[in-house]
């Protein structure tokens, strides 16, 4: 048994615990498992030794859930209902919001700084990222929100939500290096709204981007309905894609220049569209997927999936109660579970048969945990998705090439970018259109919502 899935199962449950059951990990409780742990190693049972390193996990994973509630969230936890000026770096451009318009900022009060989401009516200035903010608000923290049930801010570690109650004073700042990917993507989505039909725009900038405030509300409502909002929200998926499109231009030769560069245009591509737990997971196992063969050793996909999870615990514990973590996990924990066994059976079969299975057994693969997950929080099963997922992927992963290839010519010559669009935009047309069909079979979703 792989002692790093062990500790990290430990590790993953200790911070689902901490956080919706325990509400904090008493002392005499570390103590406990530290004993545990050790009288299980003294054993020297193997089985026992192998129990000892999930105990461990447990442990570190309280401790560590402990230590980063005290550096970071307690120091802002007297904040909570106070209105106080505040000084903020903009990290990103606004967003339009149900409560006007929002922007990620880094905040600055008291000497104490945190990341921050600030919501406001106007600003006096044009906000950039990189753009100096100052004002005064009414603060939330993200441990009251937790109280009410609400911990989408904790898992992507913004511990304030400030309401500004005045205009927004905006001046121009000085990007720094760690802004850079913001800024491309401002450009991004500049050259996909001067190349790309407005028809078309709005699917482009989600699926490239993970940004849905353009997409036709018709089309993501047939997409999700269909079982297509993977497409929308920028994941896994979308990260595999980029190494294949990066794979197919350099060649399968070169494996050590491919490398060099696949593993930094991922991170690249996945600091532009906001680094969230699903695309972080998926870099760190393409990552040791191209590794490892350099290194002579053989890639293990519970071993990478086990080693990315804990690298997102350890940046941040309370990360665990993040939807797009669960589902992007339980989806690749499918995929390495079931996959391999479908494809067994296609094996010494037809090219075309063996492709056709290989595409069957992956989108099921993926479905067989997250589907669970996902008809829990949203209340609905896409009845179709199996399908729509065979008939649509392989179109979106081509599309995807396409698009961000136009979309980096358009950006570099903006001429060139309507006639490079054509292709992609034809393809989008055809998605939608699907997804519009399978929306319109009777009994296509399931819903959970009602009684019936």
């Amino acid at each position: 048994m792989r002692r790093l899935c062990l500790f990290t199962g430990g590790f993953a449950a200790a911070a689902g615990l901490y956080l919706f059951l325990l509400h904090g990990a008493p002392g005499v409780l570390l103590a406990a498992l530290a004993a545990v742990c050790a009288l299980l190693f003294l054993l020297r049972r193997p089985i026992l030794r192998r129990a000892a390193v999930c105990v461990l996990g447990l442990l570190a994973g309280f401790a560590w859930c402990r230590g980063y509630e005290a550096l970071f969230l307690r120091p802002f936890a007297d904040l909570s209902g106070e209105t106080a000026a505040f000084s903020a770096q903009a990290l990103a451009a606004p967003q339009e919001s149900s409560y006007g318009q929002s922007v990620s900022a880094r905040l600055t009060l008291d000497g104490k700084s945190c990341m921050a989401v600030i919501y406001f009516d106007e600003a006096d200035g044009e906000i950039l990222p990189g753009s100096l903010l100052s004002g005064t608000a009414k603060f939330t923290t993200a441990q009251e929100k937790h109280l009410r049930g609400k911990d989408y801010d904790l898992s992507r570690g913004v511990f304030l939500t400030a309401s500004c109650r005045e205009t927004l004073h905006a001046e121009p700042g000085r990007a720094s290096v760690w802004l850079a990917p913001a800024l491309f993507a401002e450009r991004l989505r500049a050259a996909i709204q001067s190349a790309f039909p407005s028809d078309t725009a709005g699917f482009v900038q989600a699926l490239l981007l993970g940004d849905k405030k353009y997409l036709d509300e018709e089309d993501a409502s047939n997409l999700s309905e269909v079982g297509l909002s993977n497409v929308m929200a920028v994941s896994g998926l979308h990260c595999c894609f980029l190494a294949s499109l990066i794979g197919s231009l350099m060649g399968d030769k070169r494996k050590k220049l491919r490398c060099a560069v696949t593993i930094p245009l991922v991170f690249l591509y996945a600091f532009v569209t906001g680094l969230t737990p699903s695309i972080l997971r998926a870099c760190i196992m393409i990552s040791m997927g191209m590794i490892a063969p350099l290194l002579g050793r053989d890639n293990d996909p519970p071993t990478s999936i086990s080693f990315a999870l804990l690298l997102i615990l350890l940046k941040n514990p309370f990360a665990i109660a993040s939807i797009s973590l669960q589902l992007s996990f339980s989806a690749v924990a499918g995929i390495i579970w079931l996959t391999p066994k479908l494809t067994a059976l296609a094996r010494g079969k037809h090219k075309l048969l063996r492709a056709a299975m290989l595409s069957f057994s992956t989108t099921l693969g993926a479905m067989v945990f997250s589907t669970p997950l996902a008809c829990y929080y949203f209340g609905t099963l896409s009845v179709v998705s199996l399908l729509s997922n065979l008939l649509c992927l392989w179109l979106v992963s081509i599309v995807f090439a396409l698009g961000l290839l136009s979309v980096i010519v358009a950006a570099a010559v903006p001429q060139l970018g309507a006639a490079c669009a054509f292709v992609p935009a034809l393809g989008i047309r055809v998605v939608l259109a699907i997804a519009g069909l399978l929306e319109a079979l009777p009994f296509h979703a399931v819903y959970f919502n009602t009684a019936f």
